[in-house]
C-alpha cells in the first residue's frame, strides 16, 4: 500500500481523471468526444488501478469497483445490444467519472458496508447523492421499472400495471410509481429513490431496455424483492430467469396473464389480511 495519503492520492487522481475527460473531449456536455466506447473506460479503470491498488475491484462502493462495475455490465450490454453508441456509452461513463471526482467515495480498504437487508446501509454509503442517504423503505411502495419511449410503455402502465398494484390483497392502498410520477432534482436520482425505498420492485424487460436492466441491477444489489414481465422470454436474460417472471402478450387476452401474475406477488408480498 502507498505511503502517500488517500487524500493525496485523491488529489492526484482527481487531477488526471480532470486531463483524461479534457483530452477525450468529455469534460464538458457539448464538447466533440475525441475518445469513446471501450478505449475511453478502459483509461478511467486504469487510473482508478494506478492511484487506488489497494481499493476493492468488485463488490465494492469505492472508485475502482465503480468502474470495474461499468466496465462488466458494458462488456455483458454487448452481448445484448449488437451495435451501441459508443458516444453515448463514453458520455455516460463520463458522468460516472465526474460524480466520483465530486463526491470522492471512501475506498473499501476504509470502511466495510453492511448489507442492506433491514436497513439500507448501501443506500447510506452512495457515493453519488447526498439525498438518497436517509432514504428508508416504505412499506406499501411498490416501484416500476420499465422504458418510456416505447408506444406500449405508457398504455400499459396507464390502462394496467398501475390499477392491478394500486391495492394489496387485505385492501389496503399502496404507493405505485415509476420515475415519470416523481419531481426531483434529476431522473435518476428519482429513480433510486423509487428502488431504495420500494418494497416491491417491478421491471418490464422487453426490448432488452439498457436503462430498465441497469435499474434492476440496482434494486439486485440493494436486496429488494423483484419481479419480472416481458412480451418475450428471449429479452430476459439468462442470469435474471432465476427470478420470478411472466411472459405475455401485449392485447387483451395477455393482460388477465399479467394481472394474475401481479397479484400473486402482492399476495407474497405483502400478505392476505391487514392483521
Amino acid at each position: 500500500m502507498s505511503k502517500i495519503s488517500i487524500t493525496e492520492r485523491y488529489d492526484a487522481f482527481c487531477k488526471s481523471a480532470i486531463e483524461l475527460l479534457d483530452f477525450a473531449g468529455l469534460k464538458e456536455t457539448n464538447d466533440e468526444p475525441q475518445i469513446v466506447g471501450f478505449a475511453f473506460l478502459n483509461a478511467c479503470t486504469a487510473l482508478a488501478k494506478l492511484h487506488f491498488p489497494e481499493d476493492r475491484e468488485y463488490h465494492g462502493t469505492g472508485p475502482r469497483s465503480i468502474l470495474t462495475g461499468m466496465e462488466r455490465a458494458v462488456s455483458s450490454g454487448r452481448k445484448e445490444v449488437p451495435n451501441p453508441d459508443p458516444v453515448m456509452g463514453a458520455r455516460s461513463i463520463s458522468q460516472v467519472l465526474k460524480e466520483i471526482i465530486k463526491h470522492r467515495p471512501p475506498l473499501d480498504v476504509e470502511v466495510k458496508t453492511s448489507s442492506p437487508t433491514g436497513g439500507n446501509e448501501a443506500a447510506r454509503n452512495c457515493p453519488f447523492w447526498e439525498k438518497a442517504r436517509n432514504y428508508r423503505t416504505m412499506d406499501d411502495a411498490v416501484f416500476v421499472l420499465m422504458p418510456f419511449g416505447e408506444s406500449w410503455s405508457d398504455r400499459l402502465w396507464q390502462d394496467h400495471l398501475r390499477q392491478y398494484l394500486a391495492k394489496a390483497p387485505s385492501g389496503k392502498a399502496l404507493v405505485v410509481r415509476r420515475a415519470d410520477d416523481m419531481f426531483g432534482q434529476g431522473v435518476m436520482e428519482d429513480i433510486y429513490e423509487g428502488i431504495v425505498t420500494a418494497r416491491l420492485v417491478l421491471a418490464e424487460c422487453t426490448g432488452k431496455n439498457p436503462n430498465v436492466l441497469y435499474e434492476l441491477g440496482l434494486a439486485h444489489s440493494l436486496g429488494k424483492r423483484t419481479v419480472l414481465l416481458s412480451q418475450s422470454e428471449e429479452d430476459i436474460p439468462f442470469d435474471f430467469r432465476r427470478f420470478r417472471f411472466c411472459i405475455y402478450e401485449d392485447n387483451s387476452g395477455g393482460y388477465p396473464k399479467v394481472k394474475s401474475f401481479l397479484q400473486e406477488t402482492l399476495r407474497e408480498t405483502f400478505g392476505e389480511s391487514s392483521r
